[in-house]
């Protein structure tokens, strides 16, 4: 089969899934895709149309969050293997270069809720809210007040007016770097806190290129990092700032965590006691030794930490199931262990023997 065969026949069976499956919407957006992608691409008729097909649709469904509509679905749909669909997919991403909320192959209404669409870019280059008009008169407020004022609307929840206060203050205070300083880490946190990761780390970046010595800046940055998967950058962000703030529990608990995911669970049961001995009724970090533990088999251990941790947290649901799930393991082992135990001891009896 020709390109230009390749080009019609997947065309033609993105419209049949699209029948089944897809909106109108979503049809023109992954025939829109094809389209692009088809003319940066030769030697199309080397690979199986259903194959395009697949992956084509994937990459549209992926990008506007259609439920249901997997690799796997896809596969068995066109009937061909998932590695096949992965491959092409990637090579579409990278060929027609694919971004988060890519306007161009998203739906009117995923537009709309955009998270980036109330941001711009500031001259200095910081990723910041589009001004629009407030309640507040900032002008009358003095710097302690403007950031006592952000925390307050924070603690209410009212995250895009604290943002806004504490972008306004980052004008006022421009000349002054120590101030830039202090609050790209209270708006890092901030947007750490509403999952906005790419402008968290932008916003401690910012701290750090002014004073690399900040722990805390350090800090939440390697809980962006860790919120975002990036278990190496998140490690290596706990390390500095646990050098620059030793013996600092909450450092120490979330780098342990971060080299449990790993797989170092020496290194991170080491980092996790420390933290332990430092703030004993912590009950997160006793989770997470707890959950350390048991990845070690230690189930005894486990059950020590998690008892702890909910005798201090009792009404917390989470660290009751887990609990609860340690418990059933436990008795598990214990049973195990009885039989054994009765094994051995039925064997010694009847050793030379003969069993009745």
């Amino acid at each position: 089969m020709n390109d230009e065969q390749t080009i019609e026949q997947v065309a033609k069976l993105i419209s049949e899934y699209a029948v089944k499956y897809l909106t109108a919407e979503h049809e023109k957006l992954c025939l829109k895709l094809w389209k692009n992608f088809s003319k940066k691409r030769k030697a199309l008729g080397r690979s199986k149309s259903e194959a395009w097909s697949a992956a084509v649709i994937y990459v549209i469904a992926r990008l506007n969050y259609c439920e249901g509509i997997t690799q796997n679905s896809i596969a068995e749909y066109f009937k061909i293997s998932v590695s096949s669909v992965a491959s092409k997919i990637s090579e579409i991403e990278r060929a027609v270069k694919i971004r988060l909320f890519d306007k161009r192959y998203t739906t009117e209404e995923m537009k709309s809720q955009n998270p980036w669409n109330d941001f711009m870019m500031d001259s200095s280059g910081l990723i910041v809210h589009k001004p629009r008009e407030s309640e507040f008169d900032y002008s009358s407020l003095s710097i302690g007040e403007h950031i006592t004022l952000a925390e307050e609307l924070r603690k209410e929840r009212r995250y895009d007016e604290s943002i806004e206060a504490l972008n306004t203050l980052l004008v006022r205070v421009e000349e002054s770097p120590k101030a830039v300083e202090e609050i790209g880490v209270l708006l890092g946190c901030m947007l750490l806190e509403i999952e906005k990761f790419k402008l968290a780390e932008s916003a401690l970046k910012m701290s750090l290129e002014i004073n690399p010595s900040n722990s805390s800046a350090r800090y939440f940055l390697g809980c962006t990092y860790l919120d975002c998967g990036k278990t190496d950058g998140a490690i290596l962000q706990f390390q500095k700032a646990d050098e620059l703030s030793p013996d600092n529990p909450n450092i120490l608990c979330d780098l342990g965590w971060a080299l449990h995911l790993k797989g170092w669970n020496s290194e991170s049961l080491a980092a996790l006691k420390k933290a332990a001995k430092l703030d004993p009724n912590n009950p997160i970090i006793l989770t997470n030794l707890a959950a350390v533990y048991e990845a070690e088999n230690r189930i005894g251990e486990a059950m020590v930490c998690i008892e702890e941790a909910l005798r201090n947290a009792p009404e917390d649901k989470g660290i009751l199931e887990i609990y609860n799930n340690l418990r059933r393991k436990e008795d598990g082992q214990n049973i195990q262990v009885k039989q054994i135990a009765h094994d051995e001891m039925q064997g010694n009896l009847f050793d030379g023997k003969e069993k009745d």
